[in-house]
């Protein structure tokens, strides 16, 4: 026991007479040499409160920490915004000191931290943020949502998915920005593990285990998470979400629920597109023109002739704005020739005023798969004679 304690006296004096001895600045403001001199944690806090050296600042933090004065937690706060002006790539040091010092991690000294390590720019950070978040992040939304942005800024959305359920398992509030940017990460990853997450947290919102916030952009990038995996069904079940808390879907939301529907080319992918897009111009909401294309397209790849005349009767509703559409005139004719209906695009082209050159291929094409040749050349005279005038 006497040796033991020989020994463990003999290494704090040999710690001493380093410390005692340890070089300072041999120029620089008074109150650095004299801190030298005499360390104590109000004046390291001073001096870093107003030091603009990277090199000085630091040297100042490692003698408070090689001294072993004790610092407490407004110690590293200050360290921290001291490191977000001069040094933000030594960010991490400063929290591995502060576990080593027993000084608790609250969430301001995270963010300051995380905030440093966006400041800094390089992407080997992030991995730190990362593994300090694991081991001492603070369940806390604002912590949440940095982290998840310092992801998204290094291309990363996939980083922040996880996440999600460490939220729910520390029981951390879903504020309307957590939720948000969450959802954000979703869509962003373009990968399973993101639908998996999008469709979790539509899971949770339907069942009020967290606030649905009345958020267009939120539900939007869910339903493109959702979108991008092939998982239209799920993303459908945004819409009703959003109108058990009264939020009416824009017109975003739903060209992506009717674009991704119609894009499946099945007869059961069209009728639930069909579904939402009457729901959407009962409620006097156009739907996006590419969109309507890629609706038309499917109607007449799957000869859903019905379907077709359905959406063919909304757009006639505003026959100005349709006719007008180069790109959507054509569509129609093709389609309404896929499913054998040549009679009603003869109708439809010739309701055109002035059909370009575009349409009139489109109906020469269509003329010719269904063996109609005389109309096809006489479609072809037609379009010389005007050319040539």
């Amino acid at each position: 026991m006497g040796a033991h304690v020989r020994r463990s006296w003999s290494s704090r004096l040999v710690r001493l007479r380093w410390v005692a001895t340890r070089p300072g600045p041999s120029n620089g403001p008074p109150a650095l040499i004299d801190f030298f001199r005499r360390p104590s944690i109000h004046v390291a806090m001073r001096i870093l409160e107003q030091e603009d050296s990277a090199d000085r600042g630091w040297a100042v933090f490692r003698h408070v920490i090689d001294c072993r004065l004790r610092p407490r937690v407004p110690f590293f706060h200050r360290v921290l915004q001291f490191c977000r002006r001069t040094a933000p790539g030594k960010a991490p040091d400063v929290i591995r000191a502060a576990i080593e010092q027993g000084v608790p991690v609250d969430g301001p000294a995270f963010c300051s931290y995380l905030g440093c390590c966006r400041r800094a720019g390089r992407r080997a950070l992030l991995d730190d943020a990362l593994a300090l978040y694991r081991q001492v992040g603070p369940p806390a939304p604002n912590v949440i949502c940095t982290l998840a942005g310092l992801c998204r800024d290094h291309g990363r959305p996939a980083s922040a998915l996880f996440l999600v359920e460490d939220a729910l398992r520390r029981a951390v509030e879903f504020t309307d920005v957590l939720l948000s940017v969450l959802a954000a990460c979703c869509a962003e990853s373009g990968c399973t593990a993101g639908a998996d997450t999008a469709e979790r947290l539509l899971g949770l919102v339907a069942c009020r285990r967290i606030p649905a916030h009345r958020n267009q952009q939120t539900f939007g990038n869910l339903v493109k998470a959702l979108v991008a995996q092939g998982r239209c069904v799920q993303a459908a079940a945004v819409l009703p979400v959003m109108d058990s808390v009264r939020l009416v879907p824009d017109q975003h939301v739903y060209a992506l629920v009717i674009g991704g529907l119609a894009r499946q080319g099945t007869t059961a992918g069209i009728g639930r597109a069909l579904a939402v897009f009457r729901s959407m111009t009962a409620r006097g909401i156009d739907l996006h023109a590419p969109v309507l294309l890629t609706l038309v397209a499917a109607c007449g790849h799957c000869s859903c002739v019905g379907a077709l005349d359905e959406v063919g009767r909304v757009a006639t509703a505003h026959p100005g704005a349709w006719l007008d559409d180069v790109y959507l005139v054509n569509a129609f004719l093709a389609a309404y020739h896929r499913c054998g209906r040549a009679d009603v695009a003869d109708a439809l082209f010739r309701r055109v005023p002035a059909p370009d050159a575009t349409t009139c291929n489109t109906m020469v094409s269509a003329y010719a798969k269904v063996g109609r040749v005389a109309d096809a050349l006489d479609l072809v005279r037609s379009m010389r004679s005007r050319a040539m005038r």
